[in-house]
């Protein structure tokens, strides 16, 4: 069952404004009232452009509790104002059983002349539990609504990402880009090996001499990286001789600088005694280690 009830209270101002009829309209609607439920409160002003009001002030007609006490009363507002009306609606929850109190409310109608006041009539109502009087069964609050997670999808993005890094990471295993990847090897193993096959892998008579010297000396210097874990390729023969002591590394390096920078020519018969004396250092060089 439903009840709307209807108050009118007709209000004259003073003299000047006699004529001016203004009406104010108080409706209620509700069912039966239980926790949770809520109830309409709805204050309407007519032919308020009679008066042509610059602006409405409102305010509840009470000690402050109805507002104050919050935990018990929940009340949200929303006014609307039209040409010859103004409209204040109120959707009011009460979270507590008893009789409650409606206060009254003011409401100001405000021009460059003068002032009206209008109140509203005060209310009681009866909140019932939700629990019915058998004690058999309770009234549900409120109907259910659905409550959206947005952190739920966040979630679910990233579990499908994972799984999709995941599946490309093993797809990758299996490519042959992987097997070559961890097959290479990041240090030379075997440095001498290496320096003496380049050696061997020299062909005099097809090198100009600046040529066979920038060859010995790019397999010096690789095997003194390798092995002495030098940045040989960025040092000077002096650098180079500062920290190794060896005469016959002394003498390579110099004529590597000769070929390099005084642009000197070597017999065939001197570059293949250079060639075998760069096999001897690299040799020496690797079973006595005589860093400064």
């Amino acid at each position: 069952m439903r009840f709307y009830l209807l108050f009118f209270i007709l209000v004259l101002n003073n003299c000047n404004q006699s004529n001016n009829v203004i009406q104010i309209e108080t409706e209620l609607n509700y069912s039966d009232l239980f926790i949770g439920s809520v109830l309409e409160h709805k204050i309407s002003l007519k032919d308020i452009d009679l008066f042509q009001p610059d602006s409405i002030s409102i305010n509840w007609n009470d000690n402050g509790l109805w507002l104050v006490d919050s935990s018990s009363i929940l009340v949200q507002s929303h006014a609307k104002q039209f040409q010859n009306e103004y409209v204040l609606n109120h959707k009011i929850t009460f979270w507590d059983t008893g009789e409650f109190t409606i206060p009254p409310i003011n409401l100001k109608l405000i021009n460059e002349s003068d002032s009206l006041l209008f109140q509203s009539d005060s209310f009681k109502v009866f909140i019932e539990s939700s629990i019915d009087s058998t004690m058999k069964k309770i009234f549900p609050l409120k109907s259910p609504e659905e409550i959206n997670f947005p952190l739920e999808k966040v979630k679910i993005f990233y579990l499908i990402l994972i799984l999709a890094l995941i599946i490309l990471f093993f797809n990758f295993l299996k490519s042959e880009k992987s097997k070559h990847l961890f097959k290479r090897n990041f240090y030379n193993q075997s440095p001498i090996s290496d320096a003496i096959d380049s050696l061997n892998n020299i062909n005099i008579e097809s090198l100009s001499t600046e040529e066979f010297y920038l060859e010995i000396s790019n397999i010096l210097r690789k095997f003194l990286e390798n092995n002495f874990y030098l940045v040989s390729f960025e040092m000077t023969s002096e650098d180079i001789l500062s920290i190794i002591e060896n005469n016959d590394l002394k003498k390579i390096l110099s004529n590597i600088d000769q070929s390099k920078f005084g642009k000197k020519e070597f017999e065939d018969e001197i570059k293949k005694a250079d060639l075998e004396l760069t096999k001897k250092i690299i040799r020496t060089l690797f079973k006595t280690v005589q860093i400064n």
